[in-house]
């Protein structure tokens, strides 16, 4: 689904597409473990932070340097995004 995604937000290539699939299949087989397992969440949080890095270098070596830019801008508007619904669900707990 990330992958159809940014190829239509991205206008990706054929071969991009291909290697952007793979780098985020590899990603999804790395953090499900973390997501299924125990363990503290702050670990689980360095770890899940570190492949996520790892897969944006990889996003860097297959995107032009425009395209890497919007990727930026989508991740930081979902991020903020996430940080909003964060906020109102603790809004409506208390």
């Amino acid at each position: 689904m990330q992958t159809q995604f940014m190829k239509s937000k991205l206008q990706l290539d054929t071969v991009q597409t291909a290697k952007i699939q793979a780098i985020n299949l590899a990603t999804a087989q790395k953090m499900d473990p973390l997501l299924k397992g125990d363990g503290g969440k702050l670990a689980k949080f360095r770890q899940m932070k570190e492949i996520d890095s790892n897969k944006d270098k990889d996003y860097k070596n297959v995107l032009t340097p425009d395209q890497y830019k919007q990727y930026e801008a989508f991740k930081e508007e979902m991020k903020q995004k996430i940080m909003e619904k964060a906020k109102e669900a603790k809004a409506a707990k208390s």
